[in-house]
Parts: structure tokens; C-alpha cells; sequence
């Protein structure tokens, strides 16, 4: 009987039948066209999830500030501080931070911060321009989402913050790894679809 590497040797593609050459060829191509689907399907996937990933983070974005602006409006200020503990132990944030329209740190989940004047140099321009503004860094090597948020006046506000004259109350920012996020949502998109 001859070995496996003996009959390798007689069998080449001039010594295969028409029949067998053609379901060769089929072969192949059903591999490179299912290869190919494959590659499409994982790039499909990967901008759904970016997309899905992207209104996860606007809709977290617009529930806590408008959770926050809520305890601001009936004057529950102190807790903004439980608010932004908790926030951070759960890990649904990095940090959460609000300062006031001078640029004073007053609730964040960062307690050496408090009371101290806001090292972040983007304020002063969100101040001017009353643009809310969303940036993706890296931070310690990690991508990170930062979103800044302007508390505007409104005129709920005149019950607390009686200076007529002040637009800009403060602001918000919050700092989210999308890294943790994308998983997150990567895992409810998946046990959602199956």
C-alpha cells in the first residue's frame, strides 16, 4: 500500500477529470466569494456598531444633563455630588464634573477638584462661543470621549441665579472611555439581534 505522500506525488491537475477539475475550480471560487462576503459582513458590522456606539453616547450624553439640569432646577445642588459619585462607581463615567459660570469647580466625582478653578483651558472658549463640544483623545493611552456641556440661562434659573446679565451658569463635562462603551454596546446590539 503506498503511502499518503506517494499518492500526493501521482495526483496533479493533468491527471484529474474534467468533472473533477470543475468542482476544484467551484471550490475555490465559493471559498474566495464567501472569504470576500465574510470581510464585507465584518466592515458592515463595524459601522453599525460605530454608528449605534455614536447615538449611545449622544442619548447617555442628553439623559444626564438633562438628569443634572433637573436637580439644578428644583435647587437639589448637594445631590450633584451623590449623583456624580455614583456615576463614576458604577462605571457609566470616567468623571463627571460641573463648574460654575466663573470657572470654579463645584461637583465633581474628582474630590481634589472641588472648590478649585477649573484647569481645563477649553472652558473659557465653550464660555464664549455657548457651543456644547464633544472630543475624542487619548488619555494614558486609552481613548477617551470628553463632552463638554454649557448650562445655559433659562428662565427657570432666575429663582437661584438672580444676575440677569450672566448667559453662561457653568458647565459639564464628562469623560467616557469608548473603549468600555463600545463594548457595552457591542454586547446589547449582539444579544439584541440574537
Amino acid at each position: 500500500s503506498a503511502s499518503p505522500l506517494e499518492l500526493s506525488k501521482g495526483i496533479s491537475m493533468k491527471n484529474l477529470s474534467i468533472k473533477a477539475k470543475i468542482t476544484f475550480a467551484i471550490g475555490v471560487f465559493l471559498i474566495i466569494i464567501l472569504g470576500s462576503m465574510s470581510l464585507v459582513n465584518v466592515s458592515l458590522q463595524r459601522h453599525a456598531l460605530a454608528k449605534i456606539y455614536e447615538k449611545s453616547s449622544q442619548e447617555l450624553n442628553w439623559s444626564l444633563s438633562r438628569q443634572i439640569e433637573q436637580y439644578m432646577i428644583h435647587g437639589e445642588n448637594e445631590g450633584l455630588q451623590l449623583l456624580a459619585d455614583s456615576i463614576v462607581v458604577n462605571g457609566v463615567l470616567q468623571e463627571l464634573t460641573i463648574i460654575d459660570g466663573e470657572g470654579v469647580v463645584r461637583r465633581s466625582s474628582d474630590k481634589k477638584a472641588l472648590d478649585q478653578p477649573a484647569k481645563d483651558a477649553v472652558w473659557e472658549r465653550l464660555f464664549k462661543t455657548q457651543k456644547d463640544t464633544l472630543l475624542n483623545v487619548n488619555v494614558d493611552g486609552s481613548p477617551v470621549q470628553i463632552s463638554y456641556l454649557v448650562l445655559k440661562r433659562k428662565p427657570m434659573c432666575a429663582d437661584c441665579h438672580d444676575d440677569a446679565t450672566q448667559d453662561v451658569l457653568g458647565g459639564m463635562k464628562m469623560v467616557q472611555s469608548t473603549d468600555e462603551l463600545a463594548t457595552a454596546t457591542a454586547e446589547s446590539w449582539t444579544s439584541s439581534t440574537l
